[in-house]
């Protein structure tokens, strides 16, 4: 260490490589940031690395899982504390899982929220829900749902440039859900929105 401050380090070699790195918090045996000058890594385990600044990483490249304390019985975040984005790379088995639902909207507004399903009321006039361009990721899925019989038109729009495509017609600056109880699945492909079930 040169300048370093303020790191933890508890292991033969842990946080060895550190020299003007600070806040990191090096547990096992060889355990070390990514880089002399790593900032407020947690690294834990034998041999592990840390990936970045502001980065935990739990073991090293030989571990296959990592486990709760036992089964179904632990949270992976809260309604609280919430993840941001999940990255799988192979398949998700899920046993049951929740989408989060945003509030019901029943006035023109601009979403741009966690939530996966939006319902809209639209017994008091028609509505517009503009989808905000920070939901424009590959990969978001929105699914959009007309709450009753009688109601007026929902309006599907964009802040940006992006398109949406919903059922059978084509990539449009907005679309029209008329329909009683209609609902429209919606993913991102990183530019547009496409409608899953054009039926």
């Amino acid at each position: 260490n040169t300048v370093a401050d303020k790191n933890t380090a508890l292991g033969f070699y842990a946080g060895d490589i550190i020299t003007t790195g600070s806040n990191n918090v090096m547990l096992g045996y060889g355990t070390d940031p990514n880089a002399v000058d790593g900032t407020n890594q947690i690294v834990i385990g034998y041999g592990a690395t840390g990936h970045g600044d502001n980065i935990a990483v739990i073991g090293n490249s030989d571990i296959t899982a990592i486990h709760p304390g036992d089964d179904n019985g632990v949270d992976l975040g809260s309604s609280s504390y919430s993840y941001k984005d999940l990255y799988v790379d192979g398949t998700a088995n899920i046993a049951s899982m929740n989408m989060g639902v945003n509030s019901t909207i029943t006035s023109s507004a601009t979403f741009n929220g966690t939530a996966t399903i939006i319902p809209v009321n639209t017994s008091s006039g028609a509505v517009t829900v503009t989808i905000d361009s920070d939901q424009k990721v590959a990969g978001r899925i929105l699914y959009i749902k007309q709450l009753t019989e009688n109601g007026a038109t929902i309006t599907i729009a964009t802040e940006g440039s992006e398109q949406v495509q919903g059922k059978r017609s084509a990539l449009a600056n907005t679309y029209q859900m008329t329909n009683a109880y209609e609902s429209v699945k919606l993913f991102c492909d990183g530019s547009n929105w496409y409608d899953l079930v054009s039926n």
